[in-house]
């Protein structure tokens, strides 16, 4: 069975509208409204179990000018282990130079948690720049032979 032109032509212009309304945003609000009504029909409590630490402006002005130092991070994060976390996720950017002896505190503090550190990932620089500029530190991971690695 074959198919003809002028389906092939229909069907590729219903695409090619879709993928414009799709990059436009036109589909944005019926995915807001499914999403809101997916996530709606979850009747358990919120796990106790997750906590998020935030970085608000109360903590800029007790703190500092962003970005912090990361043995700062490294406090919070030793802070954290004192209560038992077993995994903690950073959503900060790391790509500011540092000095090595933070980057070893910061490496220090994530190799005494349980589980693995799970760091963000940025790919805004090319990798030319990458290599130049910046030099990896290696955190050991607890109980693996694994190793995450901070750019400084």
């Amino acid at each position: 069975m074959a198919i003809s032109n002028k389906k092939i032509i229909v069907l590729f212009s219903v695409l090619l509208v879709a993928l414009l309304l799709d990059l436009s945003g036109s589909f944005t609000p019926i995915n807001r409204y499914f999403t809101e009504l997916r996530f709606g029909t979850i009747n358990e409590p919120v796990s106790d179990r997750f906590a998020i630490v935030a970085i608000d402006p109360a903590s800029i002005e007790a703190v500092g000018q962003w970005p912090w130092p990361r043995r700062v991070h490294a406090q919070i994060i030793d802070g954290l282990l004192s209560y038992d976390v077993n995994e903690i996720a950073l959503d900060i950017d790391l790509s500011q130079p540092s000095n090595p002896l933070d980057d070893l505190r910061l490496a220090e503090a994530l190799g005494r948690q349980v589980g693995f550190p799970i760091l963000p990932v940025s790919t805004n620089w090319c990798a030319n720049a990458m290599a130049q500029s910046l030099s990896p530190i290696r955190c050991p991971c607890h109980n693996s032979e694994h190793m995450a690695t901070l750019w400084s």
